[in-house]
């Protein structure tokens, strides 16, 4: 589907174009004309979300922007719900039952079911009743009672009613909501907005008392459990530091114990120490007295020698010489230690005190090793429940620290629960109106119009787009085997050409057209010189019978003598059309003319005789042989210049098969609103492979005047 298609296409429907907007328009206009005027009120409520009342932009505040954002949306959807606005219905209802000036009681004065004072009052008291205690749930019984909804609304005062009137917008970047309410009262537009953003306060604070209240039963139960669990916890550990077993009073801690320790090591190391000091002495004295038993000559003659050495190193210190101090002192020590050995008495006893000695060290020795021993098991003791106390001082100071904290929570929360005043304020007041909106009944009329044209158009070019019809001589020309000739203009089923030259039931253009069409097919026919022409379609309701009559027509405008022969047994409108008389069935060999002549219908046109058939389910051969007709078809090409036959649908019968061979041609005739399936393109294939010598061609019928040429 090409654009110049669907211009023409549209162009086709232009009266459905231009008809339905203007239609849709008019009744828009008696459907506006007496809309009432409307007045508009606004105010202001502050959302209090933010201290400075506006939003910053910059990056460091992205979630403060979404936090408000977000509160804010769902501030609007709490304040569009029906318990505020089941609160505002019981506002305009106590002031229009029970203040003067009321707004809509008329309405209940004009409904057709007279409603009671005591339902009224009824009603009356209900509402102020539900003013005084506002609760977050409104649901009760009452609001199902039919009086009730009739009259609110009868009043217009029912939630859907105040939604489609209430409107809420949040201003950019701020916390501000403005509050608009329409209505046909500037007054009453007003006092709806004001009493609307009182009750949202009212609301806003008993649903934060409501809340507070539960928080502070929550947070007092959790503040109970902390402060038992930290003082069980706080118990465990006293319990625990009374029972520790300490070794004594410098061990309170680790720090005393390891230093306890490390002194005992010190003086072990000490001893050990002084017993290798003791055996090298007990080692020199069991020398010396083995020396001894040699003789004392020996042992003289050492001290001689020691003696003239000290002498020595006394003259060179006396000369100056500092560096021979050590070893004159050294030597003086030897000397003297040979002086108190040189007795054997003597030796014998000082190896007999270090010996006493070293075994006393021995002693002192092995009790040091046992106080290490305890001291490290009591230590490693005193390490274990440490740590077991350091743990269970941890989860005190935890639960300490949790107790403390909900206690602030608790605080905070009572607090709270102090302040009964809502975050919600009314910032700007609403007044009435001074002018009613601008009217939108021109918006309305072009939106009626143009919706309208939008919608037709696209049902026109959906319908066009899904249509697989031929319609176009184009796509007739591509989509079949053989030869396209022609088309034919679309007219009235009952606008058969009845003339060779006009049609009086058509218009000028048409019959010019259909002369035109025609034309083109005789000369066809002339080309192929064939006097038998066969006239068949694919589906029913091509237009054979058109087609048949628009040829004879034209081969009369030549002067030629046409024979019609009605072949088409299940719809014989030829018959019809010329009220012939059915002698298909009487066709046999005969060499009589008179006989054969019988058979033939004369018509008001002297140039155009028919042969009638009557409808049947029988096929022509069946009805008459194949002799029959070659004889009788002989006869008729000696009388007549051309004989056109019309046959049933190839695409249902078989008819116009079995009569291709008797005849000289054959012409299609396609309807344009027909669709050519896979189905219908294979029988067309088919039948162009056995007789591609005797079609002629295709003609196309029913063809918009604006497709003719595409």
């Amino acid at each position: 589907m090409d654009l110049y298609f669907l211009f023409h296409s549209l162009l086709k429907r232009k009266w459905w174009l231009i008809a339905t907007p203007i239609a849709s328009a008019t009744l828009a206009f008696f459907l506006s004309f007496n809309l009432a005027k409307e007045y508009k009120s606004v105010g202001q409520l502050s959302l209090g979300l933010v201290q400075n009342n506006t939003v910053s932009l910059n990056d460091n505040n992205r979630v403060l922007n979404f936090e408000v954002i977000t509160q804010a949306n769902n501030a609007i959807e709490t304040l569009y719900s029906p318990n505020i606005l089941d609160l505002l219905t019981y506002r305009m209802i106590t002031h229009d039952l029970g203040e003067e000036d009321p707004f809509r009681l008329k309405n209940l004065k004009e409904s057709e079911k007279p409603i009671s004072e005591e339902s009224l009052k009824e009603i009356y008291k209900y509402a102020v009743d539900k003013l005084q205690k506002i609760e977050i749930k409104q649901y009760d019984t009452y609001r199902q009672d039919s009086t009730f909804n009739e009259i609110v609304n009868l009043m217009g005062y029912d939630y859907n009613s105040l939604r489609e009137s209430l409107t809420l917008k949040k201003i950019s970047y701020s916390d501000y909501i403005n509050v608009y309410f329409s209505s046909e009262s500037p007054t009453l537009s007003a006092f709806a907005v004001n009493e609307f953003c009182d009750l949202a306060i009212k609301y806003n604070e008993s649903q934060r008392s409501i809340k507070t209240r539960e928080s502070l039963t929550i947070i007092s139960n959790v503040l109970q459990e902390k402060r038992k669990a930290y003082e069980e916890k706080s118990a465990q550990l006293e319990s625990i530091k009374k029972s520790r077993d300490i070794l004594n009073l410098d061990l309170e801690n680790e720090e005393n114990a390891v230093k306890t320790i490390s002194d005992l090591k010190h003086k072990r190391d000490e001893l050990i120490n002084n017993n290798q000091i003791l055996e090298i002495k007990l080692s020199n004295l069991r020398r010396k007295i083995n020396d001894n038993t040699s003789g004392t000559s020996s042992q003289d003659r050492s001290l001689i020698s020691l003696k003239k050495q000290i002498n020595t190193l006394n003259a060179r210190l006396v000369r100056g010489d500092d560096s021979v101090k050590d070893s004159l002192e050294y030597l003086k020590e030897r000397y003297k230690a040979l002086e108190q050995l040189d007795n054997l008495t003597n030796i014998d006893e000082a190896i007999s005190e270090l010996e006493l000695e070293g075994i006393a060290n021995k002693i002192k020795l092995e009790s040091i090793e046992n106080n290490i021993n305890e001291l490290r098991n009591k230590a490693s003791n005193y390490i274990s429940k440490d740590i077991k106390t350091s743990s269970l001082q941890h989860e005190v100071n935890m639960a300490r620290d949790e107790y403390l904290n909900t206690e602030k929570r608790y605080n905070i929360e009572l607090s709270k629960n102090l302040i009964t005043q809502s975050n919600i304020q009314q910032t700007n007041y609403a007044y009435p109106p001074s002018k009613p909106e601008p009217s939108k009944k021109m918006l309305f009329l072009l939106f009626s119009a143009f919706g309208s044209l939008g919608i037709v158009l696209f049902s026109m070019v959906t319908y066009d787009f899904l249509d697989m019809s031929i319609k176009l001589p184009t796509r007739l020309s591509t989509s079949i085997p053989f030869k396209y000739i022609t088309s034919f203009v679309e007219v009235n089923s009952k606008h058969i050409p009845d003339s060779p030259t006009a049609n009086s039931k058509m218009s000028e253009k048409n019959n010019i057209q259909l002369v035109d069409s025609s034309r083109k097919i005789r000369l066809e026919i002339d080309k192929s010189e064939s006097q038998t022409v066969l006239v068949s379609s694919l589906k029913n309701k091509a237009g054979k019978t058109f087609t048949v009559n628009s040829l004879t027509n034209s081969f009369n405008l030549k002067g030629k003598k046409v024979l019609v022969i009605d072949l088409n047994l299940k719809n014989n409108t030829l018959t019809d059309y010329y009220n012939a008389k059915p002698s298909i069935a009487d066709i046999k060999t005969s060499d009589s003319n008179s006989y054969l002549q019988n058979l033939i219908t004369k018509t008001d046109n002297v140039l155009v005789d028919i042969v009638g058939c009557e409808k049947s389910q029988k096929s022509p051969l069946e009805i008459t042989d194949t002799n029959q007709w070659n004889e009788f078809l002989s006869w008729a090409k000696s009388q007549y210049d051309i004989i056109l036959i019309e046959t049933a649908a190839l695409e249902k019968y078989s008819d116009a098969e079995e009569l291709v061979p008797l005849c000289d041609k054959v012409i299609l005739v396609f309807s344009a609103n027909e669709t050519l399936t896979e189905m219908s393109t294979n029988r067309l294939n088919s039948l162009n492979e056995s007789y591609k010598s005797k079609i002629l061609g295709a003609v196309l019928n029913k063809v918009h005047r604006s497709f003719l040429n595409l």
